[in-house]
């Protein structure tokens, strides 16, 4: 069966309120709402065709006793900081990153 553009665009909105939920679960919920019955794969090419594509959630790495520690000293040696003190530094959008 072919889908409407009208229930591709219910599709599309369930997937932007919530985007952990599976193809699967769309489908489901999509056929729940508006009565019309079509495959998971369907619901996964229409999420295609609009540039909604499935991603894994990556790790971040946790940060170490070391690093919690210099966060920590670092905090502390600047809480008494007046604001004219934080015009002296010069900020940058460099980061630094430890591997």
């Amino acid at each position: 069966m072919v889908s409407s553009a009208r229930n591709d665009r219910i599709l599309i909105r369930m997937c932007r309120q919530n985007r952990r939920m599976t193809s699967q679960e769309l489908q489901q919920q999509r056929s729940n709402q508006t009565g019309v019955q079509c495959s998971t794969r369907t619901a996964r090419g229409r999420l295609l065709d609009h540039g909604l594509r499935s991603y894994k959630a990556i790790k971040k790495p946790l940060i170490n006793e070391r690093q919690r520690l210099a966060r920590r000293r670092r905090a502390q040696a600047h809480k008494n900081w007046t604001a004219r003190n934080w015009k002296k530094i010069l900020w940058s959008d460099e980061s630094s990153f430890q591997l």
